[in-house]
């Protein structure tokens, strides 16, 4: 006797914690977020057309951007955006100590023209430290980066740096913005194999199980 094999494929997720989330289409600049510059750089702007000639920002609703094309030009350097920061408020993660912390954002940095997009930290009102930089892109992408080694600390700053090497370049663009807690074990059953059909009883069955935390 023959039965059909009836599987079902789910997964079990732990609870992950969001500590941040912002996509910037509230009242700009968001409650809490700072922004500091070098003078006279424009710094960060936000809205939902801030590309340029030669830093052209698909569309992805309201963002934030540093746009040191359209700010610049490349004879009397008047925008200087080598610091432009976009700042969190202060983020307590005192009570995550032992947990896996990621960052993760959308953002758009060409790089064609000499700009740098990184994720910077300070610590305790401290000075910013670069903990990661993001790869070029043209198009929309999404990066992860962790924070697992600031779980536990009570004040924490995360900063968004876009440097334009103090010449005329390119930009900075993020959306999205979310900081939170992973599951350490985050099981997930991605396929069974075996045949259609089996002989009633007990059969073997394969399974690909697969651990669903990122960064």
């Amino acid at each position: 006797l023959l039965a059909p094999v009836l599987l079902f494929l789910g997964s079990s997720h732990a609870m992950a914690t969001v500590i941040l989330a912002e996509d910037f289409e509230s009242p700009l600049p968001p409650a809490g977020w700072t922004r500091t510059q070098e003078v006279p750089s424009v710094g960060w702007e936000f809205g939902t057309d801030l590309g340029s000639a030669f830093f052209p920002i698909p569309a992805h609703t309201r963002y934030a951007a540093s746009n040191d094309d359209a700010n610049d030009d490349n004879t009397t350097n008047k925008n200087n955006a080598s610091a432009d920061r976009l700042i969190t408020p202060v983020l307590n993660l005192s009570s995550f100590g032992g947990n896996a912390i990621r960052l993760t954002f959308a953002y758009v940095q060409s790089g064609d023209y000499g700009s740098v997009g990184t994720v910077e930290v300070s610590l305790n009102g401290g000075a910013f430290a670069q903990i990661a930089q993001v790869p070029s892109t043209a198009q929309w992408s999404t990066q992860s980066v962790s924070l697992d080694a600031y779980a536990g600390q009570s004040n924490v700053r995360v900063a968004f740096r876009h440097n334009d090497g103090g010449g005329w370049a390119d930009g900075f663009a993020i959306d999205d913005v979310q900081i939170r807690t992973v599951p350490a074990l985050d099981a997930a059953m991605e396929g069974v194999g075996g045949p259609a059909y089996i002989a009633t009883g007990f059969n073997p069955v394969f399974a690909r199980i697969s651990n669903q935390e990122i960064g």
